[in-house]
C-alpha cells in the first residue's frame, strides 16, 4: 500500500493511516474525504480524520477473510492514487 502508511504502534482495534500518495490537483483539505468515498465505494467504511489521515477501526466481527478484503481494496486504490499522482 506505497500510498499508505500505517502507524505502526496500533495497540488497540483502531488503526490510523496517513495518506502519502495523492493527486497534488485535488484540494489538500478534502483529500482524506475523497480516498474515504474511494474505499466506501468498495464496501470498507473508514472515517476521514484530518486531511491527510483516514481512520479505520476493526470490529471483533469482521473476519479473516473480511481483513483480506480491505488490505485488497487498500490495495486497489493504492495502485489507482500511485498511477495519478504528480
Amino acid at each position: 500500500m506505497k500510498a499508505f502508511k500505517l502507524h505502526t504502534n496500533v495497540e488497540t482495534n483502531i488503526i490510523f493511516i496517513d495518506l502519502i500518495s495523492y493527486d497534488d490537483n485535488w484540494d489538500k483539505n478534502t483529500i482524506s474525504s475523497k480516498i474515504k468515498l474511494m474505499l466506501k465505494e468498495k464496501g470498507i467504511l473508514v472515517s476521514a480524520w484530518a486531511p491527510l489521515k483516514l481512520r479505520l477501526v476493526i470490529h471483533r466481527d469482521i473476519s479473516d477473510n473480511d481483513i483480506i478484503s480491505i488490505i485488497k481494496s487498500f490495495n486497489e486504490v493504492s495502485e489507482y492514487l500511485l498511477s495519478i499522482s504528480n
